[in-house]
């Protein structure tokens, strides 16, 4: 549970209190079911996965895999996880990295989506 931890934490940071109500407010949820996740009396399931990535502006399936990895009841499932979060990471750099040049490679110019 300590990666469920560490999301909500870094969920907290945006927020003024840190507080677990203001943690829900964020995730749509209440406080009680934020307080669940942090005492580790429920899991986060994917959709709360995707909220807390897209809270966070990081690939919401690296969220996923990585709850995924910790709540894995056997070493397979588990590297298949931890496999799918690190290959998250890289596709989310690789496809970054292929944007930033395209422009340059087709000669047009920079503009910043909102």
């Amino acid at each position: 549970m300590k990666t469920q931890q560490k999301y909500l934490d870094l969920v907290a940071q945006l927020t003024e209190t840190g507080s677990d109500y203001a943690i829900g407010k964020i995730l749509g949820i209440s406080r009680s079911r934020v307080s669940n996740y942090r005492r580790g009396e429920r899991w986060m399931d994917d959709e709360m996965c995707t909220r807390v990535g897209l809270a966070l502006g990081i690939n919401p399936f690296k969220v996923i895999a990585e709850i995924n990895a910790e709540k894995a009841k056997t070493a397979e499932k588990r590297k298949f996880w931890k496999d799918a979060a690190s290959r998250a990471a890289a596709v989310l750099l690789s496809a970054g990295t292929a944007f930033a040049a395209l422009p340059h490679l087709v000669g047009v110019q920079h503009y910043i989506l909102c």
